[in-house]
């Protein structure tokens, strides 16, 4: 909110800061004159008092400053005194003292923190009220007189009566704060933040799936306002409930609520999105690990070598577990007539690793015996290093694809904020959660987690 937004609504008023009009009687002065010796008392023992009538006006606009270092709003006013004072008392009379015009000049300049109140409209606080004479008010009451044929004589009596008005200039002095207050605009801070105080939906693309991350704000608060040198910058926070959803909610904007402290601490969101992958990324991985193996083994018939040739996934243990077909061609090294082809079925159980990033096979088994001796001597490759093979060697790395959709979500969010709001994403990670293997897909969990943090950042008045 720029500062000039305060000087233009305290100048423009229709009801200024001043003129204020200030009535007020003091004593300004005792006069004992002593009879002369010998003999002794009080000759004249009067009091002078004045009546103040007097308008302090506003000679030039009010100025208004920002005090960054201290976050304080400066507000200078100036004013000008002019009026007359009465004079009353005996002593008034014997002097033939009358009606006494007089001007004076005086600056009053206050220090204040903002606040929003509960309309979020913004509030003077911790105010400090400070205010000095540039030209201090000031009468000649008498030239040179005398009374009494000369037995007492006076003057010439300039009275400088600035710590005489103080008294009734103070509390007219402590009212410009408040008629300041009372002409801070609020209707514009208001309409700029119902802007903001709406929900919001943007859309967020994960694998396989197009998504929205849902904003519905729950409360609004405007703790303080930031002092520059040139605006007031109205900073708070929203409070809300984040979520991902498939549908986007509606941006509709709602009636501003009250401004009431809400929790410190970001928004957050979890979410389980079911990311399928077909057999054939399995089985082409599968296959990749078992052909860099070179499976050989030495058999009372020769050295034997076995040739993975193709593998097939299916679901079993309801889809807690995989089947694997492995289909092998066996070769003698010199019974070549004995050579032969088969598949052999393996069971193995997915499960996560490296803080949910991989996916990776374990209890590898041989599921299916064959009562054949050739096949005999092909179980010992088969048992041993294949099983260790797929057990050691499989691996579906998904760090990548989770590394670039976080800082994709990252980057959707923090580049997101509309009407003043601005989004922060942190600790956005992406993990995999439980794994099913149904009868066309190997479906995966993927665990979106993040915190949101919704912050109210500068409010630009027109």
């Amino acid at each position: 909110m720029p500062l000039v937004t305060f000087e233009t609504a305290a100048n423009t008023a229709t009801g200024k800061v001043l003129p204020v009009r200030v009535v007020g009687e003091e004593t300004i002065a005792k006069v004992r004159i002593e009879k002369p010796w010998p003999f002794s008392g009080c000759l004249i023992c009067e009091s002078l008092d004045a009546k103040w009538n007097y308008t302090v006006s506003q000679p030039a606009p009010i100025t208004v400053t920002g005090e960054p270092v201290q976050n304080k709003l400066v507000v200078n006013v100036s004013g000008a005194l002019s009026g007359g004072a009465g004079f009353g008392g005996e002593i008034a009379k014997w002097l033939s003292l009358s009606n006494k015009n007089f001007d004076a000049a005086v600056e009053v300049r206050f220090e204040s923190g903002l606040a929003a109140d509960q309309n979020f409209c913004p509030t003077l606080t911790g105010i400090d009220l400070k205010y000095r004479w540039l030209t201090p008010p000031r009468v000649e009451l008498i030239g040179r007189s005398c009374v009494l044929n000369g037995l007492a004589c006076f003057g010439p009596w300039n009275l400088e009566f600035e710590g005489a008005v103080d008294n009734s200039i103070k509390p007219k002095i402590g009212e410009v704060k408040d008629l300041f207050q009372q002409n801070i605009p609020c209707a514009p801070v208001r309409e700029a933040l119902a802007k903001a105080w709406r929900p919001y939906s943007f859309p967020v693309k994960v694998p396989y799936q197009q998504l929205h991350l849902n904003i519905v704000p729950q409360a609004l608060y405007i703790p303080g306002l930031q002092v520059t040198n040139t605006d007031a910058v109205l900073s708070g926070r929203l409070d809300a409930n984040v979520s991902l959803d498939p549908e986007a909610v509606s941006t509709t904007p709602i009636p501003l609520p009250a401004n009431k402290p809400a929790p410190i601490s970001p928004g957050s969101f979890s979410l389980a999105v079911p990311v399928s992958t077909l057999y054939y990324t399995f089985e082409a991985l599968a296959k990749q690990e078992l052909d860099r193996a070179k499976f050989i083994t030495n058999s009372p018939l020769g050295r034997v070598r076995l040739t993975p040739t193709k593998v097939e996934l299916y679901p079993t243990d309801n889809g807690q577990k995989l089947a694997l077909g492995v289909s092998v061609a066996v070769e003698f090294q010199y019974l070549f007539f004995m050579n032969t082809s088969g598949t052999v079925w393996l069971t193995a159980k997915p499960e996560a690793v490296d803080g949910g990033r991989k996916v990776r096979l374990s209890e590898v088994k041989v599921t299916r015996k064959f009562a054949n001796p050739i096949w005999d001597v092909a179980s010992v490759l088969i048992e041993d290093q294949v099983t260790r093979a797929i057990r050691n060697g499989f691996e579906m790395d998904l760090s990548q694809p989770f590394s670039k959709a976080e800082g994709d979500i990252t980057d959707l969010v923090n580049n997101a904020g509309q009407d003043g709001v601005k989004l922060t994403a942190s600790d956005v990670k992406i993990g995999i959660g439980r794994m099913l293997a149904n009868e066309k897909a190997f479906q995966v969990e993927a665990l979106f987690d993040a915190k949101v943090d919704a912050s109210l950042g500068k409010v630009t008045l027109p």
